[in-house]
This record gives structure tokens, C-alpha cells and sequence, in this order.
């Protein structure tokens, strides 16, 4: 009966899997500057860094 369990489980963990969507980091937002700076990328976000003289 656990054999059943377990299989019917990673049966169902798989075609979750198989099935669901994927989402891309750098999809189809802008990457370009918008104040005239450089834009860094990491895993998660994008910065923009801008250097202004004092």
C-alpha cells in the first residue's frame, strides 16, 4: 500500500511539474537606462546605477 501511495504521489508531483508554466527573470520588460545611468543585472532585480557630480 506505501508502494502505491509513493507512486500515485510522484506521479502527480511530475505532471505538476511537467505541466506548470514557466516564468523568465528577463521577460518582455524594458532593460534600457531611464535616467541616464548603467543598468546592472542580478538573479532577482535590476539596478540602474547613476553616478551625479557633487
Amino acid at each position: 500500500m506505501k508502494k502505491i501511495s509513493a507512486l500515485i504521489a510522484l506521479t502527480t508531483f511530475s505532471v505538476g511539474i511537467a505541466t506548470a508554466p514557466v516564468t523568465w527573470a528577463a521577460g518582455t520588460h524594458d532593460h534600457s537606462p531611464k535616467f541616464g545611468g548603467i543598468v546592472a543585472q542580478g538573479k532577482a532585480f535590476d539596478a540602474e546605477l547613476v553616478a551625479t557630480p557633487d
